[in-house]
């Protein structure tokens, strides 16, 4: 694999709990006030007006690494180590994948962000006022249906996230 670039990193500072969201940068999604049954319960894989989002935890380290491939632009979500960012982890060869949602992006923007607060829209719970602060959010220039992969490798557990090949989008 080639050298990657970090594009940073979004971290939990102010919530309890570990969910992040991946969605277009202009989806209506409704953050813990809205989804969080769904959290708990696990699930990956949302549709929100009419377009695919995933909520994925982070373990305990609160906080997700995002690296680019510049070859292929593929994008690799690590959960930090201790020391720092385990980049050797992504060189890590793949042992099993597994396709785990998708992702729409007709915005041109992704956004990898914390799953508390509502992102674009209102709320009347907990986390209505809330918004993402410095390092809770990050947005990434992307295009089109995305499929976000879980790899397993031998230093343990990274997500993909790349374009679907079985898309038109």
């Amino acid at each position: 694999m080639a050298r990657l670039d970090s594009l940073g990193t979004v971290t939990n500072r102010g919530f309890d709990g570990f969910f992040f969201v991946l969605c277009d940068a202009q989806l209506p999604f409704g953050g813990w006030d809205e989804h969080s049954e769904a959290m708990c319960d696990e699930e990956v894989q949302y549709e929100v007006g009419g377009q695919r989002a995933c909520v994925i935890g982070s373990g305990d380290a609160g906080a997700l690494h995002v690296f680019q491939d510049p070859q292929d632009g593929a994008l690799y979500l690590t959960q930090p180590r201790e020391g720092g960012v385990d980049v050797e982890q992504i060189d890590d060869a793949v042992q099993s994948t597994t396709t785990v949602g998708y992702i729409d992006v007709p915005s041109g923007a992704l956004v990898v962000a914390l799953a508390y607060p509502p992102l674009n829209k209102q709320t009347s719970g907990d986390f209505a006022d809330a918004e993402h602060q410095d390092g809770e959010i990050l947005r990434i220039e992307r295009t089109g249906a995305l499929r976000l992969e879980l790899q397993h490798c031998a230093s343990g557990v990274r997500y993909r996230v790349a374009p679907d090949p079985g898309s038109s989008a």
